[in-house]
């Protein structure tokens, strides 16, 4: 469960035609890209950071017009590293789980 006070980002969207397949649910490139937005967005402005690693489960697909919404939270922040988690959810279901390791480069070392 995501403390509230541990959240960074929180932003809605609609999945559009273009990023579905012949069968009218998202691709998972598509997603991928929104949780790589969400998770370069969370970092923070003037952090410029930088994806590590990246891990992404895959739960359910969303279809064309589904409202989604990612949610990134921080676990843990150090000097020049930031390890986040976070959620892609849609009509109360995840649809995506994922975690991340990122470089903070404008950070000081």
């Amino acid at each position: 469960m995501f403390d509230p006070d541990r959240v960074l980002y929180r932003q809605a969207a609609v999945i559009t035609a273009e990023e579905c397949g012949p069968d009218n649910l998202a691709r998972a490139d598509a997603l991928t890209g929104r949780v790589v937005r969400a998770l370069v967005e969370a970092g923070g402005a003037g952090i410029d950071p930088v994806p590590l690693m990246v891990n992404v489960e895959f739960s359910a697909a969303p279809c064309t017009g589904q409202s989604v919404e990612a949610r990134v939270e921080k676990i843990r922040r150090t000097g020049s590293m930031l390890f986040l988690r976070g959620v892609l959810t849609g009509d109360g279901g995840t649809l995506v789980s994922f975690s991340a390791v990122m470089k903070r480069r404008g950070a000081k070392e």
